[in-house]
């Protein structure tokens, strides 16, 4: 059995050669190459491997060839690949002119003759795949579909476990639409084992090794970033390492600083909006009304019903590194508070309404039986009140408040989600023993 797995950094690395070792251990003579997309990614694996080839770099100088030099208007399919929905996330992150727009279609190009070959040669069974959104990823998904190889993708899941789904991972995930809402469910029991699920032990956490990310944050910034392939740029990374060190330092931004926190503002009703990661995919291909944080919250305070307040909570990683104008509107309102609680349990717990956007912790929040809003595609918005159109959220906050939670389709879908969606174990544990068993229902899969 031949396997290709694709990931993004060290801590990526770490999980995929195991499981490949796991795998090759169950089916002797089976063998694995890693295709990794940032330095850090490939450095681990080198380190420890030689079956490792680093995807970007080399495609990147392939790139500018000048086959690859014409419009993008011109050339939308190549070779039987759909180049829209390959580039769609990064000409997603920014307003780009078309001389950027075009470094991506030359690119998106440049992977298809690449990985094409690659496949062929290699000839794999199983291509794990790391989300289901980035230009490499995508090239990868539609040629192996071209060619009919199995695909697996890879994301980390809720509760300290690992997501492995066929179709997809977020919104494409399977278990999206493969549940029955009308499932039998027994509450008192099926909750009992859920909950067991969700409380069971954690193991403790790898003890990251900061110089490979650090490699990865010097390439992204000047002068170095023009080394790295577009596909890989992160993003904002100089701005959010100056809000780290200013948090560390106490040299918090004063308009920051001045936002009140939740025991400043009494209310009768209170709405915890919940924020997430800024320009990751789930707001940039899964956000069909918005495409950043500022308009969510400013949206969030007109619907507020009266005698009501809004709590903001951030995302623990981006504490203060928002757009400036999601501050301000904080500030500027009364009703308006960031969260201060560590524990996210204390939030939901204080909270009568939940609004997402598509965030994890709006599954995790389900069994709270609290009215949860999501205003973004998820794998879980068939189970909480979606909105549709922007004009529709007031109505769906006053709903909210006034109508019971549908407690069977929750149970129901958490039962499904446990014990048939979710892998548990998390790939950033210590321990990776975990990957033995993912192992066997791979090949189980393949052998059906």
């Amino acid at each position: 059995m031949k396997i290709i797995t694709v990931g993004f950094y060290d801590d990526f690395s770490r999980f995929f050669l195991r499981l490949n070792k796991e795998i090759c251990d169950l089916c002797p003579g089976g063998s694995y190459l890693h295709l990794a997309l940032n330095f850090s990614g490939y450095v681990y694996w080198r380190l420890r491997d030689s079956n490792v080839k680093l995807l970007p770099w080399l495609n990147w100088f392939f790139s500018n060839n000048k086959r690859y030099s014409r419009n993008k208007y011109n050339e939308e399919v190549y070779k039987g690949v759909n180049l829209d929905w390959c580039v769609a996330y990064h000409l997603g992150e920014n307003n780009l002119s078309d001389k950027q727009q075009s470094k991506y279609y030359r690119l998106a190009m440049s992977y298809v003759d690449q990985i094409d070959a690659l496949l062929k040669r290699e000839r794999p069974d199983l291509v794990l795949l790391s989300g289901d959104s980035r230009l490499a990823v995508r090239v990868m998904i539609s040629l192996c579909h071209i060619q009919k190889i199995s695909t697996r993708y890879f994301e980390q899941g809720p509760f300290a476990s690992t997501i492995l789904d066929h179709l997809g991972v977020n919104a494409n995930a399977s278990i999206r639409h493969d549940w029955d809402t009308k499932e039998d469910v027994r509450e008192s029991e099926d909750l009992d084992l859920i909950n067991q699920y969700i409380s069971r032990p954690k193991h403790d956490r790898y003890k990251r090794n900061l110089v490979y990310r650090f490699l990865d944050m010097i390439l992204n910034t000047y002068p170095m970033r023009y080394v790295v392939p577009c596909d890989i740029q992160e993003r904002g990374v100089g701005v959010f390492i100056i809000n780290k060190l200013s948090r560390l330092f106490c040299l918090t931004d004063p308009v920051k600083q001045k936002c009140s926190s939740v025991q400043d503002v009494s209310c009768s009703y209170t709405v915890l909006l919940v924020l997430q990661v800024p320009q990751d995919a789930n707001m940039l291909l899964h956000s069909p009304l918005y495409d950043n944080h500022a308009d969510i919250v400013e949206d969030c305070i007109r619907a507020l019903p009266q005698q009501s307040k809004l709590v903001v909570r951030e995302h623990p990683l981006y504490k203060g590194c928002y757009e400036p104008r999601v501050y301000e509107l904080i500030n500027k309102h009364s009703c308006v508070c960031l969260d201060d609680n560590r524990d996210v349990i204390k939030s939901v717990d204080g909270a009568d309404v939940i609004v997402v956007n598509n965030s994890m912790l709006g599954v995790e929040a389900l069994l709270s039986f609290k009215p949860i809003l999501a205003l973004g595609d998820s794998y879980y918005d068939r189970v909480v009140t979606k909105v549709i159109l922007k004009k529709d959220l007031a109505q769906s906050l006053i709903n909210a408040i006034h109508e019971p939670v549908d407690r069977h389709s929750r149970i129901a879908f958490m039962k499904k989600l446990c014990f048939s969606f979710l892998q548990a174990g998390h790939y950033r544990y210590e321990n990776l023993d975990f990957t033995r068993d993912i192992a066997k229902k791979l090949i189980s899969g393949l052998i059906r």
